[in-house]
């Protein structure tokens, strides 16, 4: 007898394990999804948007590239570029870079990366935003 009490609860208890692990699987099915053929919009680009109504809206050129730094390379760079960040990278606040101090130079290194430890951006950062950015890493060094 007490086996077989034992054997039912194991069973009900494994079949409510069981409906509980399904609900839990199929919460995240339940957010919200574009219609088919639409992408849903990443974070990043959620935040470029968010940037770009704010640039819209009177914000200068200065300002979103101060922003985009502060959210993409800071972390490395450190706090206005001072090269103490929490990964390493750099100080941009010198007056040369070893890939050259000119827009172009700055741009291409934001955007398509270096050997030894710089990411491209290119994925992640709108035109305007790669253009901003630039012009606030170049106005680190002055």
């Amino acid at each position: 007898m007490k086996q077989e009490l034992q054997r039912g609860f194991f069973r009900r208890g494994f079949w409510w394990t069981l409906l509980l692990l399904a609900a839990a699987l199929a919460l995240p099915g339940c957010q919200d999804t574009p219609p088919p053929g639409e992408r849903a919009p990443s974070p990043t680009r959620q935040a470029t948007a968010a940037a770009d109504e704010n640039n819209a809206q009177g914000d200068d050129p200065h300002r979103l590239g101060e922003e985009v730094f502060n959210r993409m390379c800071a972390v490395c760079h450190g706090a206005r570029g001072s090269g103490r960040g929490t990964r390493p990278g750099p100080s941009l606040q010198r007056t040369d870079y070893v890939y050259g101090r000119d827009y172009e130079e700055v741009k291409a290194s934001i955007r398509d990366g270096r050997p030894g430890g710089m990411p491209f951006f290119h994925h992640a950062l709108s035109d305007e935003e790669l253009e901003a950015v630039t012009q606030y890493v170049l106005s680190l060094g002055r």
